[in-house]
This record gives structure tokens, sequence and C-alpha cells, in this order.
């Protein structure tokens, strides 16, 4: 058994349509652990649709997904800022 599986790129939709059917196949289930599952999912299935449909999000999600971005600008000018120190480090090592 030496098979390879190749990872697949999931869309919005597509996980919607999976959180949908998971949804629906375990609402009467006899594992509760499964019902539960189903009902913690159940709300984001609104915010994958205003993904998918992103000419509709709501204000809620418009300001997260911002408050997201800034946050990765943040990690990503602290990267640079580490870098650009350690340039500098080497810069003032190999000066003459």
């Amino acid at each position: 058994m030496s098979e390879v599986m190749e990872r697949k790129t999931t869309t919005a939709r597509m996980l919607y349509e999976t959180m949908t059917a998971y949804i629906d196949d375990h609402k009467h289930s006899r594992d509760v652990s499964e019902r539960w599952l189903g009902s913690v999912l159940e709300p984001l299935l609104g915010t994958i649709s205003g993904v998918m449909n992103r000419g509709s999000p709501n204000e809620a999600n418009r300001k997260a997904v911002a408050a997201f971005r800034a946050a990765e600008i943040e990690k990503e000018i602290a990267d640079k800022r580490k870098e650009i120190e350690r340039l500098e480090r080497d810069l003032k090592t190999t000066a003459l």
C-alpha cells in the first residue's frame, strides 16, 4: 500500500458543499459528538457563503477580513525589521 495521494485545492464552494452535506448527514446521528459538531459548523455556512459571494459580505465580515489583513501586514513588517537588523549587523562586521 504505497499509494501516494495528491492534495487538491479546495474552493470555498467545495467547502460549503462538504460542510452542508456533513451537517445534513449527521443531524439525526446517534453520535452526540457528530450532532454537536454539525451544530457548531452550521453558523459558519453564512461566513463561507459571504466569501463565495464577494459582492455581498456583511459589515462584520469586512471588518474581520480587514483586521486579519492588518495583522498579516504587521507580521510582515516585523519580519522585515528583523531582517534589516540582521543585515545591518552583518554590514558592521564586514565594514573595512
